[in-house]
């Protein structure tokens, strides 16, 4: 009996000082945290304590931020010379009998209107609303 209370009290000790030594706050290893098992592939072994979000933060404002802007004023300028081409105004209008047709009123404003309604690109059963402005003749 006393020598299984031995075996035992001697395993209990081993147990708590290995435990103990190889908690990941006590023991470190050339600066990195042992015991975790992770890693974010830059070499750091625990990316859980934030050590990406400033290098994330400063990426997103000082690289995708002047690239979203950059971006859209590009596609702004091209989109603008583009939409200036003739072929690219309002087709005239033609009442065909099978366009436009209204069986029922649509449930909101005056029943006419689609729900995104666009004045100088949708027409109405009878007509465009608003006339175009007239051409500046630059093409």
């Amino acid at each position: 009996m006393n020598v299984l209370r031995g075996i035992r009290h001697y395993s209990n000790n081993i147990t708590r000082s290995a435990s103990h030594a190889a908690h990941p706050h006590q023991v470190q290893q050339q600066g990195v945290k042992v015991g975790s098992g992770r890693n974010d592939g830059w070499g750091r072994a625990d990316p859980s304590h934030h050590a990406n979000s400033k290098l994330w933060r400063n990426l997103s404002l000082f690289v995708a931020g002047p690239a979203v802007i950059v971006m859209s004023i590009y596609t702004y300028m091209v989109e603008k010379e583009h939409m200036a081409h003739p072929e690219h105004s309002r087709p005239p209008f033609v009442a065909y009998e099978y366009l436009h047709r209204r069986t029922k009123p649509f449930p909101w404003g005056d029943g006419n209107h689609s729900l995104f309604h666009n004045p100088w690109k949708n027409a109405l059963p009878d007509g465009y609303e608003t006339e175009l402005p007239e051409s500046t003749g630059h093409h």
